[in-house]
């Protein structure tokens, strides 16, 4: 009689199964490390918001305000928006979800009448903080109507050293 080795499992067929399940299992771990991780990505739309204000935080409307999101890891610009404050100082972007990553710089810079300057935060998850603030105050900049301290103070001593002279001056005469 004559067997069948069709018959029953076989040797080369377990071994078959084994190098299969062997290979699926490499992939699985590789395609962990290969793939991109959740992070790379920011968790929600990023509102970045802030003031611009002058020496003694008075709004500086009409401002022009460059946002940008920098790689936490290269401090390269990853995105960037550009705005214009309103007429009480704030500026408002959006960024999506692929433009920012927790850990990220946010960067803001405003400038108004030469004046520049700008201040930073790192990004925080949106579950945490959707919207976050980044003021930014233009040093030496003053608002013509409001004059500057200096001015101020210059001419406030003026004055009080004119009063002084006048009082002394009626005394005498």
């Amino acid at each position: 009689m004559r067997e069948d080795k069709r018959a029953g499992p076989s040797h080369i067929g377990l071994v078959g199964v084994a190098c299969v399940v062997a290979l699926a299992v490499v992939f699985a771990l590789s395609a962990v490390t290969i793939l991109p991780d959740r992070t790379e990505a920011g968790d929600g739309l990023k509102i970045v918001r802030g003031n611009v204000w002058d020496d003694s935080l008075t709004a500086v409307p009409g401002a022009d305000v460059t946002v940008n999101i920098l790689y936490a890891s290269t401090t390269d610009i990853r995105a960037t928006q550009v705005t214009v404050a309103n007429e009480t100082g704030v500026y408002s972007v959006t960024f999506g979800m692929t433009d920012w990553d927790v850990g990220d710089t946010i960067e803001a810079i405003a400038s108004n009448a030469g004046y520049q300057n700008s201040n930073t935060t790192t990004a925080t998850s949106s579950n945490i903080e959707p919207i976050q603030y980044v003021n930014v105050t233009l040093d030496g900049y003053v608002i013509p109507e409001f004059g500057s301290g200096t001015v101020l103070a210059i001419v406030g001593t003026a004055g009080i050293m004119l009063a002084i002279a006048s009082s002394s001056a009626r005394r005498r005469g």
